[in-house]
């Protein structure tokens, strides 16, 4: 059982570090059509209380009325299942708001400043990437700071991000609030004492969704909170998904110096995607090929960090507790097109067994040649062949070709076995029998976990 909630909070964790390609903010959600009639075995959806309405308004007033505000947030991530639990690694952020909806976000190695200009009415998020000291990327914010950083990051378990850069709405920020639980209302506000302090017990709630803020009553600024999802399609049933914040702060009573929140890129080139200011794995030592690849075995796997075709990100590091197979991959590769369907049969097989298996395809060496050989051109080829074949197994685009490098790929398809615990336990050259995968995934398991 163990195992089964491993698997799930690995996917609840994953999206902290995730980015977009292209953080160009998206056009804010239309407002929520009025939910359906509750059925008999699940509960009615929460109304807001006009106290606890109050309450929230207030706080994010307060908050934003501040001429600056540092922000130190650390988020653990628990999966519960009656007396059993699993912990993911602590997720964390670092962050300093300005006025006019200005700020620095420090997250997962990537540096990005949000400025605007005074009277201007967009904005620009920029970016950089504390392994690369040579590049930098920027683009418009189209008028709202927080759906650009939301198109940078995929998922942000961050409150203060919407408090600060959310919209002017306060139904809008409680739709920003959680990516999670988009649907939260205010539903109950007390004065209580926690931790032989006084604080205001704010209450969030939705459907399957409980999020208890804990706010200091003169500053409104949140000591703690946690947040309990305990069904809809993120948890099992029977388990809880648990979200702990603890805060640090530090309060500027004047605004910040003009220029703090502007990037000056000096002597770093512009790159057009985000993606490439993450660091490239070094090549492998010695010559590729078979001998190679079979000298990984047994070994930790190479570091994968990698832009995926659908906006989100890849990180190896992120899937401790599952196994991984990664199936290198090109369109114009014939039996990588013969190699693809087995993976995704062994895949199908994997989640009807609820086995705590993930798949990643990674796309490598997709244009041939120098001309048209760009991030664009690949990944817009690589989805084209995805939709004529009807594949539906996540893509990990390799742009530099130097994930495959690292892991001694010369021929494709090429696929990795990666145990829960980062060691390759098998790597498979050409085309593989669907039966072979199987065993190799399940041995991957049995290796970690002996009595599975």
């Amino acid at each position: 059982m163990l195992r089964r909630i491993v698997a799930i909070l690995a996917c609840a964790a994953i999206g902290a570090t995730a980015f977009a390609q292209d953080p160009k903010p998206p056009a804010p959600p239309a407002p929520p059509a009025p939910p359906p009639p509750a059925a008999a075995d699940e509960p009615a959806a929460p109304q807001a209380n006009p106290e606890a309405l109050k309450a929230f308004t207030d706080m994010v007033k307060t908050w934003r009325a501040m001429p600056g505000l540092g922000v130190k947030t650390a988020v653990k991530i628990e999966m519960m299942e009656g007396d059993v639990s699993a912990h993911s690694d602590e997720v964390k952020g670092e962050f300093v708001f300005g006025p006019n909806r200005q700020a620095i976000i420090k997250l997962r190695g990537f540096t990005v400043y949000l400025t605007k200009e005074p009277g201007a009415e967009n904005g620009t998020f920029t970016a950089v990437h504390e392994k690369d000291d040579h590049d930098y990327f920027t683009s418009g914010d189209d008028g709202s700071p927080y759906y650009a950083v939301f198109a940078g990051f995929y998922d942000m378990p961050f409150p203060e991000l919407a408090i600060m850069l959310g919209e002017d709405d306060i139904g809008e920020v409680l739709q920003q609030f959680h990516q999670k639980a988009p649907m939260l209302q205010p539903t109950a506000v007390a004065m209580e004492q926690k931790d032989g302090k006084d604080v205001e017990h704010l209450t969030l709630s939705c459907e399957f969704t409980r999020f208890d803020l804990f706010l200091d009553p003169t500053t409104k600024l949140i000591n703690s909170a946690e947040m309990d999802i305990s069904g809809g399609d993120l948890v099992q049933k029977g388990t809880t998904l648990v979200y702990k914040y603890a805060y640090e702060y530090e309060p500027h009573d004047r605004p910040l110096e003009p220029g703090t929140f502007k990037l000056d890129p000096g002597q770093r080139q512009k790159v057009d995607l985000m993606a490439a200011l993450l660091p490239r794995p070094e090549p492998a030592a010695e010559q590729g090929g078979i001998a190679e690849q079979n000298a990984l075995v047994g070994k930790p796997a190479p570091p994968v960090t990698l832009a995926r075709a659908d906006g989100k990100a890849f990180d190896l590091a992120d899937m401790h507790g599952r196994v991984v197979v990664l199936d290198f991959w090109a369109s114009w590769c014939g039996p990588c097109m013969m190699g693809l369907p087995k993976v995704h049969e062994a895949a199908k097989w994997a989640s009807d067994e609820q086995l705590p298996v993930m798949f990643m395809t990674v796309n490598v060496w997709e244009i041939r040649g120098e001309a048209g050989n760009s991030p664009d051109a690949r990944l817009a080829s690589a989805r084209k062949t995805w939709e004529a074949k009807g594949f539906t197994l996540p893509i990990a685009m390799d742009y530099s070709d130097q994930t495959a490098a690292a892991y001694g790929v010369q021929g494709i398809p090429t696929t990795v076995i990666v145990r829960s615990d980062g060691i390759v336990h098998a790597v498979h050259v050409g085309v593989t029998d669907v039966e072979d995968l199987k065993k190799d995934i399940q041995a991957a398991i049995k290796a970690v976990e002996p009595g599975m």
